[in-house]
């Protein structure tokens, strides 16, 4: 049997079995016939098109890395203080009381830190969970979220202070606030492994990453929940007070950017 018959054979038998277009496609240009557009696979069960890698998490990746490296050269340890303050209060309250041109500059960088991984990381978690906001992908989707973290925490400062004013004592809501964002730092830097960790893995791995990190968060947030309960034992502040600003200045502010982002999604 010649080659052109066995490729008819094959055609006729895949129309049979109702399989088009899969064989009949492939022998298509041996047989003259019309070849099926690449998309027409993707339509059809069985074939996955895998994105293509994203190449510039590596380097953006290593930019971080060497700008931690740099920042730690010249300011010092940056880690280790900063998981001691969110571990002991009296560490937190010594650095807060430490107004040193050194102190502000850790504090800086370390903000800066928070802000790009954490944006950078929440693009990922997006990405796993194929959750899109506006149609945004890859650095579009990383500027995004990065701008909607600084607008966050610029916001809380706004209002702390604004609440502190009606209050008459701005001193002590900004001396929570320090102690709150104490876990914005610490997350910061930890999430810089977990997110060269989730870009380098797959399958169950990469599922394990993932979970980890957001283990982490929710780690990060039972720890600054109870520090600011331990904030207002220290400084005598009513339950009733401190439940209100819980609701209005910890939860509710989390509830509504769940809320939009379902929408914008």
């Amino acid at each position: 049997m010649s080659v052109q018959n066995r490729i008819d054979t094959i055609a006729g038998i895949a129309d049979t079995t109702g399989s088009e277009p899969c064989v009949k496609a492939l022998a298509a240009p041996l047989s003259g016939e019309r070849t099926l557009p690449p998309e027409a696979f993707l339509s059809e069960p069985g074939f996955l098109v895998e994105n293509a890698s994203e190449e510039w998490h590596f380097y953006f990746l290593v930019f971080l890395l060497i700008a931690f490296a740099v920042s730690r050269a010249f300011l010092g340890q940056l880690l280790n203080p900063t998981f001691t303050a969110a571990v002991r209060y009296s560490t937190a309250v010594g650095m807060y009381k430490d107004n040193s041109q050194l102190q502000r500059q850790i504090d800086t960088v370390l903000y800066g830190f928070y802000f790009v991984s954490t944006g950078f990381f929440t693009m990922l978690i997006a990405g796993h969970f194929h959750l899109f906001p506006y149609g945004l992908r890859g650095v579009e989707l990383f500027g995004f979220f990065t701008i909607v973290i600084m607008l966050v925490f610029f916001l809380r400062i706004v209002v702390v202070n604004i609440v502190g004013h009606v209050f008459l004592n701005l001193k002590l809501f900004r001396a929570y606030l320090y102690h709150a964002f104490i876990y914005n730092k610490l997350t910061g830097i930890l999430l810089l492994p977990m997110g060269i960790v989730i870009v380098y893995t797959n399958g169950i791995l990469n599922d394990i990453a993932v979970w980890s990190a957001l283990a982490i968060i929710g780690v990060m947030l039972v720890m600054k929940i109870y520090r600011g309960i331990l904030f207002a034992i220290k400084y005598r502040v009513l339950n009733f007070y401190l439940f209100l600003y819980l609701c209005a200045l910890e939860l509710v502010p989390m509830l509504l950017l769940y809320k939009w982002f379902t929408i914008i999604v």
